[in-house]
């Protein structure tokens, strides 16, 4: 995504330019931006770009795992109220004074499943008490460890002609996650254990272990990218059916429904309905792989609901997609959605602060890039 956004920005300055000269007759590196002017908006540019990465680690990957692992406890409470005054609550202190004054006290008993990850500032709360303020960052190391290591891999397997191959571009996924399941295990025991002395390689699993996490890697990698490709010829299929409408003269209307609707259902429910439940039993898989002595920083149940007799038994991965139940997945999409708004708003926050500092750089130079900006946009017919 990065990537891809440096590259359309790179591009959109090349046409603006060109545009420039053209409508202007300005000569080549004319309008630009001063040295200074250029490190400022550089600079603002990458701490956004740290401190929007920083809030997806934090409360997507990192808030989204603990999720996607913990089995909240539940707590059972004795409220106690007078019978004459129901609405009175009394603690058990107060319940016995009145007990020995002859006042009739009725008992309730009250129990709540209350997680932890429901809420994300007594979340971020948590994981400071546990580990201090870096622990917002726990396994982070790890993680771009692990992104680096099947970046390369796929990269490396689709420049040997797996990219020619159909669906070489998943094949080259699939190989890159096999091979660094082990990291990816690592990690997720990493940012659920209490902090140690352990390093990386002593949390490592055994090769028994790895052939696990085979099929579960397997199933989350698929999934995740069959789900993708669903979701872009959906959208590229609707909208060419919608195309033949609208040139048939006929119900507009529906034409538009057609675009935008199917597209639509698929964005919401394969990534609710397939991506993440594949990819929570493939934690959950994870975590029953946790040693008996490490001491997890949220509520786990270790023998997943009764499926495991003893904590050292195998967890079948059947019983960790089961296990991943629909509280849990509620919980996570909340969470998701949460995240989601947090980020829009802090984009719309930063989008801002770098208008702002363009316009005191550009100066006068900003009604010329609006204007190139304008022809553009009436080239493409809007």
């Amino acid at each position: 995504m990065v990537n891809l956004v440096g590259t359309l920005a790179k591009r959109g300055m090349e046409v603006a330019h060109g545009r420039i000269r053209e409508h202007h007759g300005h000569p080549e590196g004319q309008i630009k931006l001063s040295t200074p002017a250029m490190i400022l908006l550089g600079v603002t540019g990458i701490a956004i770009f740290l401190f929007a990465s920083s809030i997806e680690y934090t409360i997507r990957v990192l808030m989204g795992h603990l999720a996607m692992i913990e089995s909240p406890e539940s707590t059972t409470v004795q409220i106690y109220t007078p019978t004459s005054n129901s609405d009175d609550k009394l603690d058990k202190k107060e319940a016995e004074a009145q007990g020995l004054l002859d006042v009739e006290i009725e008992a309730t008993t009250v129990t709540s499943t209350q997680a932890l990850t429901t809420s994300i500032r007594r979340t971020v709360r948590h994981l400071k008490s546990v580990g201090g303020r870096t622990a917002k960052w726990r396994g982070l190391g790890i993680f771009i460890m692990y992104t680096l290591i099947t970046s390369l891999v796929s990269g490396g397997f689709k420049m040997a002609g797996l990219r020619m191959v159909p669906s070489g571009e998943t094949i080259a996924n699939l190989f890159a996650a096999l091979m660094a399941s082990r990291l990816h295990c690592v990690w997720t025991h990493k940012i659920m254990t209490v902090p140690s002395d352990k390093k990386p390689y002593e949390r490592k699993v055994t090769r028994a272990q790895w052939k696990q996490l085979l099929l579960p890697t397997a199933v989350s990698i698929l999934a995740r990218d069959m789900s993708i490709y669903t979701i872009v010829y959906t959208f590229v299929y609707t909208n060419m059916a919608a195309q033949k409408i609208n040139q048939s003269g006929k119900a507009t209307w529906m034409a538009a429904v057609l675009a935008i609707v199917p597209g639509l259902i698929a964005v919401i429910a394969l990534p609710i309905f397939v991506m993440l439940p594949a990819y929570g039993a493939l934690i959950r898989k994870e975590a029953s792989l946790l040693p008996e002595e490490d001491e997890t920083i949220i509520s786990f149940d270790r023998t997943f609901g009764g499926k495991l007799a003893y904590v050292t038994s195998v967890l079948s991965y059947a019983d960790a997609w089961k296990s991943f139940t629909s509280e849990a997945r509620r919980r996570v999409i909340k969470l998701y959605v949460k995240f989601f708004f947090i980020m829009v708003a802090f984009v719309f926050f930063a989008s801002h602060v770098l208008a702002l500092e363009f316009f005191i750089v550009a100066n006068d130079q900003v009604h010329q890039y609006a204007e190139v900006a304008r022809q553009s946009l009436q080239a493409k017919g809007y």
